[in-house]
């Protein structure tokens, strides 16, 4: 068993200004090539606690990978507390000194003289090229334990411990075979129910091994070998195939497979394009469907109508219905959802209109209440639902809900699991977008999918 520490250095972590996600994707990575990570601490930004925690590390470690305070200010000491933790001394390295001037050239920008303390090294650590940034990292010793030390940037760090740090443990791993690991991610599973489904397979000292995780609505169930042994590999994928089929349309991605990625390889699959009316959700799905490269595929538009005005103006919800049924209700969220594919001229459109909080709730519509409207080629659905949390948590489960409803849409599983809304006496008038109605709209588009419903239900 090979085994590493992780040092995170930061006042900024410790006060809760920042996530530490860093750590996080260090650990992940190394448990894919077959190590056992040991610890991970946080530390502030002092000398003498940055050395003894690169000590205390490194006793019984073989690998310890180190994050932040290689900035060039006054607060950032790691590289202080790897010299004093090695015995060592501070030296500029000359190629480390030419790489950030070269930087900074290269980018048409004046460099601080205060940079040039990022060029400082312990004089027997080597020096790790940094291809996005100007703090270079260490590569160093501690009794048996190598020491990397890496940049608090997200970006910097993962081009360096993809490009330096993990193909170099790798190299010197001696044969080691990489524990086998699957995760399936799924939506719409409460925990408990979840942990019934596949209670069987859960429970200490398995092997393998497999846990629940919950995070912003996405349940995720993970399922690690203890063993390299070729069997417990075996096994890992046999479990891993069961979950899924026990979830089933619940389930949208194995590993590292989104929701948003899932609903766009749904969407083209099907042929299919995506428009979105978000309000609640301020447009955060569309920032998470854009966020996926060939996105442009499948997604044409989205819309923030957040006030009421604008709903009226651009998605063609009437006054009369805001009056009677409210912003946040089935008749104005299937409205929404039904004019803004029609707007697009798409196969499928998605709304939601809610109160993410934390004001603005009554007894009838509580904080945390959602509605959605989902379109899908000629009917309309509906459905409620209440978040539990904060006004971020809030927003981001219920986007991740609207594009969860996108993707069942395009499964063709959406009909199965709610009826299609039947039109009321309210919904059988003429809506309009931008002036003009829907059925005049319908005929200049010439969609066929769009030209089965001439009524917002």
């Amino acid at each position: 068993m090979r085994i590493a520490a992780i040092v995170s250095v930061g006042e900024e972590i410790l006060a809760g200004d920042i996530v530490d996600t860093n750590a996080a994707e260090i650990a992940k990575e190394l448990r894919a090539l077959g190590w056992t990570v040991r610890s991970i601490r946080t530390v502030g930004d002092d000398v003498p606690v940055i050395a003894a925690a690169l000590r205390d590390a490194a006793a019984g470690s073989e690998l310890v990978v180190v994050t932040g305070g290689l900035g060039p200010t006054r607060d950032d000491l790691t590289r202080e507390g790897l010299a004093e933790a090695t015995a060592d001394t501070l030296v500029e390295d000359e190629s480390a000194w030419h790489a950030i001037q070269d930087y900074f050239a290269r980018i048409g920008r004046v460099m601080n003289p205060t940079n040039r303390i990022q060029a400082q090294r312990p004089s027997r650590a080597r020096i790790v090229p940094n291809p996005l940034g100007t703090a270079p990292g260490l590569d160093a010793t501690i009794g048996s334990a190598r020491v990397f030390v890496l940049p608090g940037v997200p970006m910097e760090m993962r081009a360096m411990l993809r490009g330096t740090v993990l193909p170099a443990v790798a190299a010197g791993a001696g044969g080691a075979q990489p524990l086998a690991r699957a995760r399936v991610h799924a939506h719409g599973v409460p925990e408990s129910t979840a942990g019934e489904w596949i209670a069987e397979w859960m429970g200490a000292g398995k092997d393998p091994f497999v846990g629940i995780t919950v995070s912003g609505g996405i349940l995720t169930v993970s399922v690690t070998a203890r063993t390299p042994a070729e069997s417990a590999r075996d096994r890992v994928a046999s479990i891993a195939d069961e979950v899924w089929k026990r979830f089933g349309n619940h389930a949208f991605g194995r590993d590292g497979v989104t929701i948003e990625e899932a609903l766009i390889a749904a969407l083209r699959a099907r042929g299919a394009r995506l428009a979105l009316a978000e309000s609640c959700t301020g447009g955060l799905a569309a920032r998470l469907v854009t966020r996926v490269p060939g996105a442009s595929d499948v997604f044409v538009q989205g819309i923030v109508p957040y006030s009421n005005a604008a709903k009226v103006r651009w998605l063609g919800v009437t006054q009369w219905d805001l009056r009677i049924h409210g912003a946040v209700s089935p008749t104005v969220a299937r409205q929404m959802a039904f004019a803004v594919a029609a707007s697009a001229g798409v196969d499928c459109g998605v709304s939601t209109t809610g109160v993410a909080g934390p004001g603005g709730g009554t007894p009838s519509k509580p904080v945390g209440r959602v509605e959605f409207g989902a379109y899908w080629r000629g009917q309309v659905y509906d459905r409620t639902t209440t978040f539990v949390g904060d006004r971020e948590s809030i927003q981001l489960r219920a986007a991740r809900f609207a594009l969860d409803l996108a993707r069942r849409a395009a499964l063709g599983t959406l009909r199965d699991e709610l009826p299609p809304a039947r039109p009321g006496l309210d919904d059988r008038r003429a809506r309009s977008v931008g002036g003009r109605n829907f059925d005049d709209f319908f005929v200049r588009r010439s969609t066929p999918s769009l030209t089965l419903t001439a009524w917002v239900c």
